[in-house]
């Protein structure tokens, strides 16, 4: 199994405990939460067989919790040499 790094941007209010809650007992307690220029985001680093899947698992969760909506799915921006090649199977 391999861990996956993402950023779903989401609609919803995340200042609400009760949404908080919501979001660990769906299995959400990988991420960290914030919101930045009023929009909702969730870092997760997620363990699964594929990329397709973390992601999908994830937004079954997220959208499990009423008043949340995922709107997009982002990727790491940035990576270092080492782990492209890791990431390949490369040394």
């Amino acid at each position: 199994m391999n861990e996956f790094e993402f950023t779903l941007v989401l609609s919803g209010d995340l200042d609400d405990d009760r949404t908080m809650d919501a979001l660990f007992v769906a299995g959400c307690d990988d991420a960290t939460f914030g919101s930045v220029d009023g929009a909702g985001l969730a870092d997760f680093v997620r363990g699964a067989l594929s990329l397709a899947m973390a992601v999908k698992s994830v937004i079954d969760q997220v959208e499990s919790v009423p008043g949340l909506r995922v709107l997009r799915v982002e990727s790491d921006e940035f990576v270092t040499m080492s782990e492209i090649a890791e990431r390949l199977g490369r040394s």
